[in-house]
């Protein structure tokens, strides 16, 4: 295992002196050299749509499948997604494969064309069939998900393979990924970690999250903090929030635990802003509690609910804690009746707290129409039966 995190962080080493060197090799590229590929790649494009027509029209299908990407783009002529794919299909009809590639989108999307992931395979195989990267990549996609062709894992993974050793960042994050839970290979950690780490070092940012998480699995948390930062300030949320939760627990980072809260509130706050539920949720702790900033209950119980309004895994969470505003008075007035009908809703998807905090509402005749020891055994005994200890005690008091 120290091998591999050996590994990572050797890789990580050589993409950031590798990313200087290239750096300066773009550099010069763009000083000495770009002028005369520009002259040359002038002379193989069209000066202008009329003659790109024209020779569209005289069966060119280079020609006519540049016309295609026109239509799609709306480059010189008005955006037409029915054009694209006339074009395209032209093209594609003489096996040019980049037609082949792109009317298999159309397919797959429906732009242009009725949708049809059969059709959509049956074009992508006969780009891949030339050596096309990205129609590898795409017939990986429809192998993977079982779309216009049978679910076949094994020949996603040959496919993601094709794409991946020309060089397609997308098929080496696949690659990797289906190297890492197992999916049509047999898993390989160290393989996959080889792939993502292609994939990172042009830019993936999925590649940089699940690189942070193999990182932060074993333990090295200074690296999984590297990994998350890079794609943290590309803004991608699940980072944001992945960094934020490695502050908050002072993992990986070297700071005090005011600093660290801190840099916390301001990660689950980006994350939060992009519309992630569980940072959503974070972020309202921090101002419920005044961590990483100033205590805030009205704006704690407008991120609580903004939490519950998604259908995700903490929503019951956030349930409660709406619940715990009203029934304590913060950020809104105390209504034990409005607690009581948040806690149900929450109690309801099998939260034990809520479970607990509904159990004793009922016990104390709090936000209910009077004291119903029944009712309160029976939210305590389902809290108690997920190992809630204080509706175990409070079973007992009451037998």
């Amino acid at each position: 295992m120290e091998n591999r995190m050996m590994r990572i962080q050797i890789s990580r080493t050589r993409w950031r002196a590798g990313g200087r060197l290239w750096a300066l090799m773009i550099l010069c590229f763009s000083l000495f050299l770009v002028p005369l590929v520009r002259s040359a790649v002038q002379a193989e494009t069209y000066s202008s749509i009329v003659d790109l027509v024209n020779d569209a029209q005289k069966g060119n299908p280079d020609a006519q499948d540049q016309l295609g990407s026109c239509y799609e783009k709306g480059d010189r002529v008005n955006k037409d997604y029915i054009e694209a794919a006339k074009w395209y299909r032209k093209a594609a009809d003489q096996g040019y494969a980049e037609a082949q590639y792109h009317l298999g989108r159309c397919f797959y999307s429906g732009r242009g064309v009725s949708k049809s992931p059969s059709e959509a395979v049956k074009y992508f195989k006969a780009a891949a069939d030339q050596g096309h990267a990205g129609a590898y990549k795409l017939l990986g996609d429809c192998y993977y998900m079982g779309e216009g062709t049978d679910r076949d894992a094994a020949e996603a993974v040959r496919c993601y393979g094709e794409a991946a050793g020309q060089g397609d960042a997308e098929a080496q994050y696949m690659l990797a990924y289906c190297y890492n839970k197992g999916n049509g290979v047999a898993k390989d950690m160290d393989t996959a970690i080889e792939w993502y780490t292609k994939a990172a070092e042009q830019g993936d940012t999925r590649a940089h999250v699940d690189l942070g998480n193999i990182c932060y699995a074993n333990h090295d948390y200074s690296q999984a903090v590297t990994w998350y930062t890079e794609a943290a300030q590309q803004g991608v949320k699940e980072a944001q929030y992945l960094l934020a939760h490695c502050y908050a627990n002072q993992k990986g980072v070297d700071l005090s635990r005011e600093e660290a809260l801190m840099e916390a509130f301001t990660w689950y706050q980006k994350a939060a802003r992009q519309g992630l539920p569980i940072a959503q949720l974070r972020l309202a702790d921090c101002y419920y509690n005044g961590r990483g900033t100033d205590a805030d209950h009205s704006l704690a119980l407008e991120w609580y609910r903004k939490a519950a309004s998604s259908e995700s895994t903490i929503k019951a969470e956030a349930l409660y804690d709406i619940g715990n505003c009203f029934y304590y008075g913060k950020g809104t007035a105390k209504d034990y009746i409005e607690a009581v009908s948040w806690y149900k809703k929450a109690a309801q998807k099998e939260y034990a707290p809520a479970q607990f905090q509904l159990g004793l509402c009922y016990e104390q005749g709090k936000g209910v129409p009077g004291v119903d020891p029944e009712e309160a055994r029976k939210w305590y005994t389902l809290a108690a039966e997920q190992g809630n200890k204080d509706a175990a005690l409070r079973l007992e008091a009451l037998s």
